[in-house]
């Protein structure tokens, strides 16, 4: 809300921030990262890495996606990055994170 303030009352240094819509889809892929982050140290927490087959395969895939789309644009990039984390690492994640073994009982 700030950005669309100040660019209209064309704040010199806005200039130099991203777009809306790049800025969007990098406070969306934050917030993902968050979730995905803090069920990884959970499940680390257990003494084993289950997350090396996702992490190296979402590296693969955004360093895939996003060489092919900075060709296209800024946003095609931003917007592959943060569909590629969202609709690929987040559900791969809480899939590991809810299996039975992370899940205490009383």
């Amino acid at each position: 809300m700030g950005i669309c303030i100040l660019r209209a009352y064309d704040f010199a240094p806005m200039k130099r921030i991203a777009s809306l819509p790049v800025l969007l889809c990098l406070m969306a892929v934050t917030m993902t990262n968050i979730l995905i982050f803090s069920a990884a140290a959970y499940m680390r927490a257990h003494k084993e890495e289950p997350m090396l087959m996702n992490s190296v395969t979402m590296g693969i895939a955004v360093l895939v996606a996003v060489w092919f789309c900075s060709q296209i644009s800024v946003i095609a990039t931003m917007a592959s990055y943060a569909a590629l984390v969202m609709l690929l690492g987040l559900p791969w994640t809480l899939r590991m994170f809810f299996r039975d073994y992370y899940r205490r009982t009383a």
